[in-house]
């Protein structure tokens, strides 16, 4: 096994100095990419995976021997500061707009920062482990990424104002905003979302109940399902599979696929993409945002593995 390996700081990360320090020979390789966005590409005997140190974005995931899991936009700008569109990007510390201040980025910092990547570890022939950091005051987060037949992904945050203070607690939301492949968005249905109540964005933030049935998708749809700590599974009978959704400490479940219109007016997106992807997303968000005393730390963690259908 890989021993943990000295900080790379992000400003003096490249290609080249990250396979001198955390490379593994026929595992874990590291390649700049465009516009000098270093990357780690990932192969396990069971599967294979792509992770940017730009927002500790996975951008594929893929078991040997079936389709991706992940969708990545063709169009997406692999650029510092700008989000990359699709894989998994990290929302934190707030999710969509910033309460009381519009101008701030959506969906937080987290997802266009560079992190720093602490340690690479082979933790057998069928599972590679990554762990990166970032600081985004007063918390710091470390990200945990073990690729192998299952995707595990640990989020832990640190609320680093001293315990012994008198500072109130920090509120922060989180999501891992995943985009999961599709065999074509109207084919598929996902289970595991029955009698919750959802925020329905593209209805004024309506609260509605959902009912018995599996969600279809018939046209834009953008809910976030609270008190839900449950799992969710996303039947694709035309490929033949199912994706199980696990998560621990990961009270709400959001669910978003643009539709044509509002894919037609997302640069990053092509036109014709929406019908490939639809974004399951484990996190605390809304009514379940997270409040952290000074000195606690928080863990929220999601397993995605495939099933044959």
């Amino acid at each position: 096994m890989t021993g943990t390996i000295p900080t790379m700081m992000p400003d003096t990360a490249t290609a080249q100095t990250l396979n001198q320090q955390f490379g593994i020979p026929q595992t874990v390789r590291f390649d700049d990419g465009p516009h000098g966005q270093p990357h780690a590409i990932i192969t396990a005997d069971d599967a294979t995976a792509v992770l940017y140190l730009h927002g500790a974005h996975l951008t594929e995931y893929q078991p040997t021997g079936r389709k991706p899991v992940l969708f990545t936009s063709r169009q997406t700008q692999l650029k510092p500061g700008k989000p990359i569109r699709g894989g998994i990007p990290i929302c934190f510390p707030w999710f969509g707009p910033k309460q009381g201040d519009p101008a701030a980025p959506m969906h937080g910092l987290a997802r266009t920062q560079s992190w720093n990547l602490d340690a690479v570890h082979k933790l057998d022939d069928q599972r590679v482990q990554l762990t990166l950091t970032c600081s985004i005051d007063p918390f710091h987060v470390t990200y945990t990424v073990t690729v192998g037949t299952q995707l595990e992904l640990h989020l832990r945050v640190h609320n680093t104002t001293p315990a012994n203070t008198s500072a109130s607690a920090a509120r922060f939301e989180q999501a891992l905003h995943t985009y999961f492949a599709v065999s074509q968005i109207r084919s598929v249905a996902l289970a595991g979302l029955a009698g919750l109540t959802y925020l329905d964005k593209t209805q004024a933030f309506n609260r509605v109940t959902q009912g018995p049935e599996p969600v279809r998708f018939e046209g834009e749809t953008d809910r976030v399902y609270i008190n839900h700590p449950g799992d969710c599974t996303l039947a694709d009978p035309a490929w033949a599979r199912q994706i199980v959704i696990e998560k621990a400490n990961a009270n709400s479940t959001i669910v978003w696929n643009p539709w044509t219109d509002k894919a037609s007016q997302m640069p990053d997106l092509g036109d014709d993409e929406w019908p490939d992807f639809v974004c399951i997303e484990s996190g605390n968000v809304a009514d379940n945002a997270v409040e952290l005393a000074p000195g606690e730390a928080h863990e929220m963690s999601t397993t995605i593995r495939v099933e044959d259908l």
